[in-house]
């Protein structure tokens, strides 16, 4: 299913991510933590094709949310900064498999890092909609301070077991502190009690699907989405 949405709105959240609004001309339906795959004229044949998670729920008036980082040379985050209201895109389709499993564990685990908040965050405003009252835990990183997203609505998620734990990566001494902070928090239930959420880039997301699989986390309980 492929349809043309037209751009609503655009505007910087940090100085290097923008959020993006667009009214596909049809429905396109998705859930919580899905993508949706634009269909743009650069590159080889100007036809490049690039995946942007959604940042929110399905909206009544069926806009879609996009929240991206602008990588200098990249084809598809140039693209996308340059828009303005009025502009058109085309939407191949909305897919993925990153999303809630249909009966939560008691525990559930999200490791985000930049932008992989974006599909989680959506996530969280489904739970926060289902009325979830179980424990949730929050690993949230970000470059530095002033590039951390959803400040505001993240502390305003009305979610009892809800937990953050924010990690600014301009400030740690390793290169992979997402580990070490998961694991302590993984290691205060059984394994097989837990639902596990992994999202960003893939030097991130490989090793820690890797480790926590090796801490005995089923395969069924862990769910990863990797950005280039």
């Amino acid at each position: 299913m492929s349809t043309v949405a037209d751009v609503i709105e655009i505007r910087h959240l940090t100085d290097h991510v923008l959020e993006l609004y667009i009214q596909p001309r049809e429905p396109m339906p998705y859930s919580a933590g899905q993508w949706v795959s634009l269909l743009m004229p650069v590159g080889p044949k100007n036809r490049t094709k690039r995946s942007y998670s959604m940042a929110s729920l399905m909206r009544p008036d069926d806009r879609l949310h996009l929240v991206f980082d602008h990588v200098p040379g990249g084809l598809g985050s140039e693209y996308l900064s340059c828009l303005k209201p009025g502009d058109t895109l085309e939407i191949l389709n909305c897919m993925g498999n990153f999303v809630l499993a249909d009966s939560p564990m008691p525990n559930i685990l999200f490791i985000a890092r930049y932008t992989g908040i974006v599909p989680v965050f959506a996530m969280l405003k489904q739970l926060e909609r289902e009325g979830h009252k179980g424990r949730i835990e929050l690993v949230y990183s970000s470059p530095c301070r002033s590039e951390e997203l959803f400040v505001d609505q993240l502390n305003g998620l009305t979610l009892p077991g809800l937990s953050l734990h924010r990690v600014y990566l301009d400030a740690s001494e390793v290169a992979l502190p997402e580990e070490g902070l998961g694991t302590e928090l993984f290691h205060t239930a059984p394994p097989e009690q837990w639902n596990v959420y992994l999202c960003g880039v893939g030097d991130m997301v490989r090793p820690l699907r890797k480790h926590f699989r090796t801490l005995g986390c089923p395969r069924t309980g862990l769910k990863s989405e990797r950005y280039n």
